[in-house]
């Protein structure tokens, strides 16, 4: 079985949201609501960071005011279809070359042709022994054939996706700079990009302001103006409710505060999800066993965790991977009920019984108890899953460290049961992380096929295929259970009713020149 198609909430005034919202939520513009124009089209987005906000420090979705990647992020099961600075490209069979044929029409804020030149010297300076900056890490070498085509050379296979997060900086204004001090480089405060929007002024506490660019290749963007307002996630909130912030992303608990106010719309991101899960080292004698696991997930009650975390109704809940693709089609596994009754008899049949009368299942003399680590942050959840666990006779121990710590161990197996916050954690319960020397993961979960089948995931550019791989690493999840599903960390993007054409999406300010303002009636 699948689980229902997770959609996205949005609230709205009567005014509507226009046409840049209709290619992802269906919504019809309401007559009347022209877009503002001129130097009276401001927009103000509320964000986190400081006067670095724009550099590769931060590397944050702002950046694509002001910096084009290769091509761009256009939905979970579609990334890099859409072009950027790179119009086509071509790969080898093993997708370790990949040519890439670059615009003639792209600029330099300064007026400087962007070149293949440009994008070769990005590649080598993030691979330069004082830089090392991670977007540079499946990429070898770049050669620069002539002004408009580069040879990327990657060191596992490439896919388009690679190509849609990292932007590229001038060679003309960075060549002479010292590499030891890449991260403090004014430029970064003052940047000159290529993007749609061009850099005007900021105040290193407070704000940035941008402009936009008049010769910009896909046209010059409908808001002139857009300033960046630096703060809390809490100052936004604030902001946004006295009308100085028209866009911010808040936590999903915070935004559906929203959801009753017209003023707004809520925007809950239905393609890129977090799972937090609790992964079980197989090599323990309690967890050996996938029955026991299965048993164990039938004894937690997700929705009344959900629930109790304040995480929204419609989130998705999954016992196979947590995949945007698979979400946005409809095709998450669905969740084994919470049945308590059903995990007490599996425990009993595996020989797990209370001889004792102490509240805790035994078995030739050992009980059933084991020590989870958790993340501070990851308390509130633990808790509670620790509560739900005592009723079905098992007994978790909570030992609560930084998270950096709990993902040092589970990458190093040492724990028995552990809550980790690694980013694309479902791969890592089935592969050995890149930190690891390991030949399986940190949670011991030996399998050949879940392991091929997420190398494929990392090489296709293939929708189909990607479908196909995702469903079977699903079915697998689904019955082997190494780790047990407990909610997804969802994005919540909260914006004025009068903002037009937000991409709700991981990359949620990825197309800034798509956006509008709606005119006051």
């Amino acid at each position: 079985m699948v689980a229902p198609t997770f959609q996205h909430i949005v609230r709205r005034t009567a005014l509507g949201i226009c046409a840049g919202l209709s290619a992802v939520a269906g919504i019809q513009c309401t007559p009347g609501d022209g877009p503002v124009s001129g130097a009276d089209s401001t927009l103000t987005i509320g964000h986190r960071g400081n006067e670095y906000l724009l550099g590769p420090g931060t590397d944050d979705t702002p950046k694509f005011f002001l910096f084009l990647p290769l091509a761009m992020w256009n939905g979970p099961c579609r990334a890099g279809e859409a072009t950027g600075l790179a119009e086509r490209w071509e790969h080898t069979e093993d997708r370790l070359r990949w040519t890439l044929h670059l615009r003639r029409d792209v600029r330099w804020h300064d007026g400087v042709p962007v070149t293949a030149h440009d994008i070769a010297f990005s590649i080598a300076l993030w691979r330069h022994p004082d830089v090392q900056w991670y977007g540079a890490a499946a990429v070898d070498s770049a050669h620069a054939v002539d002004d408009h085509t580069v040879v990327f050379f990657y060191r596992r296979p490439g896919t388009t996706a690679d190509l849609t997060w990292d932007v590229y900086y001038p060679k003309h204004l960075l060549e002479d700079l010292d590499p030891a001090r890449f991260f403090e480089w004014e430029f970064w405060t003052r940047p000159i990009g290529n993007g749609p929007y061009r850099y005007v002024r900021h105040d290193p506490g407070t704000h940035f302001e941008l402009a936009a660019n008049p010769d910009y290749y896909r046209g010059e963007p409908a808001i002139q103006r857009v300033r960046i307002r630096l703060g809390s996630d809490e100052s936004h909130r604030l902001n946004l409710l006295a009308g100085r912030v028209d866009i911010t992303r808040l936590t999903s608990g915070t935004a559906e505060r929203f959801l009753r106010d017209d003023r707004f719309a809520v925007y809950y991101d239905r393609t890129s999800f977090a799972p937090i899960r609790l992964a079980w080292n197989v090599r323990h004698p309690l967890f050996a066993e996938k029955a026991i696991r299965q048993a164990l997930t039938f004894g937690i009650d997700r929705r009344e965790l959900a629930a109790a975390l304040g995480i929204v109704e419609a989130a998705p809940v999954t016992d196979g991977i947590l995949s945007g693709c698979l979400a946005e089609r409809g095709e998450l596994r669905s969740p084994r009920p919470y049945d308590p009754a059903r995990a007490e008899r599996i425990l009993e049949a595996a020989g797990w019984r209370d001889s004792d009368a102490d509240a805790v299942r035994d078995k030739e003399g050992v009980p059933f108890r084991f020590e989870t680590i958790v993340p501070v942050n990851q308390e509130p959840a633990a808790v509670l899953v620790q509560q739900q666990l005592r009723r079905i006779g098992v007994a978790m121990e909570l030992r609560v460290m930084e998270p950096t710590i709990v993902n040092r161990r589970f990458n190093a197996g040492e724990f028995e049961a552990a809550v980790p916050t690694l980013a694309r954690f479902d791969r890592w319960i089935a592969l050995p992380h890149p930190s690891s020397d390991a030949r399986t993961p940190g949670n011991g979960y030996d399998n050949s096929r879940a392991r091929e089948l997420w190398e494929t995931v990392a090489r296709t550019d293939s929708v189909d295929e990607l479908l196909r791989v995702q469903r079977e690493l699903s079915a697998i999840y689904h019955e082997e259970i190494p780790g047990t599903f407990l909610y997804a960390r969802i994005h919540a993007t909260v914006a004025r009713s009068r903002v037009h054409g937000l991409d709700v999406t991981p990359n949620w300010l990825a197309f800034p020149d798509r956006l509008s303002i709606a005119a006051a009636r």
